[in-house]
């Protein structure tokens, strides 16, 4: 006996309900870019470089002169990031020396610069509150890629 949705009953509900669903309850935009990001990062317990040295954190107080470029050590698996935060953006270096694309991210947003040969590249501006940065080097399927810890500008 075949009900009133034909042989493929399932799949033509399926269809019914997300078609109902998009209009009269849709997903916001916020909810689908924070799936999207945290999806992204499901193999960063892989290659995730850990903040090894602040210089904020790591130097004493009587060392520090204020408004000073803040110095940053990220150590992974199979790349190291060396960044410096100044009142203008950032600028670092990757270690070993690679070209590579850097995304510096934060909430709400991110934005891709190219790494050269040396490993070298800035960003500038970046706005203060928590960042990470993800590096991949280049060709791409070379490895995979690098993501450091969040850290607060």
């Amino acid at each position: 006996m075949r009900n009133a949705l034909g042989a493929n009953a399932d799949a033509t509900l399926t269809e019914i309900l997300r078609a109902m669903s998009k209009t009269l309850d849709p997903i916001p935009d916020e909810v689908t870019t924070a799936a999207t990001a945290a999806y992204s990062l499901r193999t960063v317990d892989k290659e995730l470089a850990a903040l090894t040295y602040d210089s904020l954190v790591d130097e004493p107080p009587a060392i520090r002169t204020p408004g000073a470029v803040r110095h940053l050590s990220f150590v992974g698996r199979h790349l190291s990031v060396e960044v410096d935060l100044g009142t203008d953006g950032l600028a670092g270096h990757l270690v070993p020396p690679a070209a590579a694309d850097i995304e510096v991210r934060w909430p709400g947003g991110s934005t891709t610069v190219a790494a050269d040969d040396r490993g070298g590249f800035s960003v500038s501006p970046v706005p203060p509150g928590p960042v990470s940065l993800r590096c991949q080097r280049r060709p791409s399927g070379e490895t995979s890629p690098t993501v450091t810890d969040w850290v607060t500008l």
